[in-house]
């Protein structure tokens, strides 16, 4: 079986879960005869609406406009989707099918059966701002290279090393708990109370969850608990320390070079000057011909560079890519 089935009895509400262990195409033949049985009133899917958007455009089936994406502020959205998607390959693996291939499939199949469906998750952006500012610094920094180290990791699994009987949930669960680091808790914790109220909401009588099986423990106890989701949805401001240790850093810069052209020697400042501006400018324009950006992404990326140095917020490898986006958007 690719798929798990728990049934909970929740206050008189008949709620089934079903769980995908490892995605295969098997496992999506599974989802399809499995929501013909039940017959579902309800299918609460483990998911967004915002991620939902996002799918037949990463999924290649439709053109993003990576312009107006910017324009219209949705960079945030598009970042918090693909990092999310990141992290869910820990949970539940995958071979032969496309990413949330497995969502896309109980969707249709619950369109088919008749159900009403009901989107369970908090709006990933928000989800993700939520997660990121209850970080720590070093939790950030370990968060961000974990999903660096996680995309460079094969989406699929190779067929013949996959044992379903012998998958370890509790270990695909604990991986990705390592992963998320310090977000843990949000994109957890908070994720199994969220759905778990969505869930208690529903007036009606037969109501299947689908999730990941690596999900069960988790949301079971928050149906349990009925713990209220209220506040789960507000995005924390950013900390005093974040807002104020960029702009710091870029005047303790500015005040080393005033202080040395007043206090030590003009002519060697001129010539530290001289090795910031040419540093910055060389080494930035090689990074952007060595990822073949247009020529004048080059242009735009070296000569932004010394002055986006003096604010570790910015980097000049943000000028460069949103200039790029502009003269030569990818496909």
């Amino acid at each position: 079986m690719f798929v798990d089935i728990e049934d909970i009895d929740c206050d008189g509400l008949r709620l089934t879960l079903v769980g995908t262990r490892i995605v295969t195409p098997e496992a999506l033949d599974e989802i399809d005869a499995i929501m013909a049985e039940l017959a579902p009133d309800v299918v609460v899917l483990d998911y967004d609406e915002t991620r939902w958007r996002w799918l037949s455009v990463l999924s290649g089936e439709s053109e993003v406009d990576l312009v107006q994406v910017i324009r219209s502020g949705q960079m945030a959205e598009l970042n918090a989707r693909l990092a999310m998607g990141v992290l869910q390959k820990s949970l539940a693996p995958r071979t032969g099918v496309s990413e949330d291939a497995e969502f896309v499939r109980a969707h249709a199949a619950a369109v088919a059966a008749g159900a009403q469906v009901v989107f369970g998750r908090r709006p990933v952006d928000i989800e993700g701002l939520r997660a990121w500012r209850r970080c720590t610094v070093g939790g950030r920094v370990g968060f961000a290279l974990s999903l660096l180290k996680g995309s460079l990791r094969r989406t699929q699994l190779d067929p013949d090393s996959v044992d379903v009987d012998r998958f370890d949930m509790a270990s695909s669960l604990a991986a990705g708990i390592d992963r998320a680091a310090d977000a843990a808790p949000v994109l957890f914790d908070e994720a199994a109370v969220w759905l778990g109220d969505v869930v208690r909401g529903t007036s009606q009588e037969r109501v299947v969850v689908f999730t990941r099986s690596s999900s069960f423990e988790a949301l079971s106890a928050a149906i349990a608990a009925s713990t209220p989701a209220t506040g789960l949805d507000v995005v924390p401001d950013k900390t005093l320390f974040s807002r104020v240790v960029p702009w710091a850093f870029t005047g303790l810069i500015i005040a080393a070079f005033i202080l040395g052209f007043v206090f030590a020697d003009p002519e060697k400042m001129q010539q530290a000057m001289l090795a910031w501006f040419v540093s910055n400018m060389s080494f930035a324009a090689l990074g952007a011909l060595l990822a073949l950006a247009h020529p004048v992404t080059i242009i735009a990326t070296s000569m932004s560079a010394p002055f986006v140095s003096l604010n570790p917020a910015i980097g000049a490898g943000m000028v460069g890519a949103l200039v790029q986006a502009f003269v030569a958007p990818p496909t």
